[in-house]
């Protein structure tokens, strides 16, 4: 039977809401529900409040992130370097998640018997990184991808730091915790929701978010299948290939 922890259903959909008052730019009940967030620390059990640290450390990490692009507007470097750097910024919340985890001497995955979330299985590993140099080649020797080398090196390099960040960040760090807390349901629901949140943090509609959150469900669907987190990232690689080759998203080549 599956753990339900209905005080951690509740941080998990408080943390949700935060993440969609954070991407639609709603700064005012936002800071208010993060105050909140960290006052109820001190009337929570052990591993709820270790979950709330955890979820704080990822809304610091983030906003970080955020004043750290803006940091580097002040800068000269060239377009592409700010899309790298920017990307590379991700890791703040990833490694603000870890230290946490390792304060609390907390494992970095989930172990529920059999059910082991995060850790490699390499035949789904191999099967999707076949799958998505299949799909790349298949776009460029096609006539309707007319790109050079050097931007197809760009768009591969920016779409696996891209993938690789928000794998380990959230199916890596997250969904673990989110499984330990509110069990396996739960968590695969809320996790991609936030996810799908998230992922619509520049100004992308509300529409597309749902878009976002689908994607976020096959990709958690992904690793508690195939006990693996890097066959969710082989995915999210290969559809941000997909998406920045078609010219969905600009990037500066």
């Amino acid at each position: 039977m599956e753990n339900r922890n209905n005080i951690g259903v509740l941080i998990s959909i408080q943390f949700t809401i935060m993440i969609f008052l954070l991407s639609r730019g709603i700064y005012t009940p936002f800071f208010a529900l993060l105050v909140c967030l960290f006052l109820t620390i001190l009337f929570l059990k052990e591993h709820n409040r270790i979950f709330t640290w955890i979820l704080l450390a990822f809304f610091v990490g983030h906003l970080t992130t955020a004043y750290g692009d803006q940091f580097l507007e002040s800068y000269h470097f060239s377009p592409a370097s700010n899309v790298i750097i920017s990307q590379l910024l991700g890791l703040i919340p990833v490694v603000l998640v870890i230290y946490i985890l390792a304060q609390f001497k907390q494992k970095l995955w989930y172990d529920g018997g059999k059910q082991r979330v995060a850790l490699l299985n390499l035949k789904g590993f191999l099967f999707f990184t076949g799958l998505l140099l299949f799909v790349i080649l298949g776009l460029l020797f096609s006539q309707k991808v007319n790109i050079s080398f050097r931007a197809v090196s760009f768009i591969l390099l920016v779409s696996i730091i891209h993938a690789l960040v928000d794998e380990v960040l959230w199916r890596g760090l997250l969904l673990p915790q989110f499984i330990k807390t509110i069990g396996k349901s739960w968590a695969m629901i809320i996790s991609s929701i936030a996810f799908g949140l998230s992922s619509t943090m520049f100004g992308i509609s509300v529409q597309i978010s749902f878009i976002f959150i689908g994607l976020g469900l096959l990709l958690t669907f992904l690793t508690v299948k195939t006990n693996s987190v890097l066959s969710a990232f082989v995915v999210h690689t290969l559809i941000t290939v997909i998406i920045l080759l078609s010219g969905m998203v600009f990037l500066p080549i």
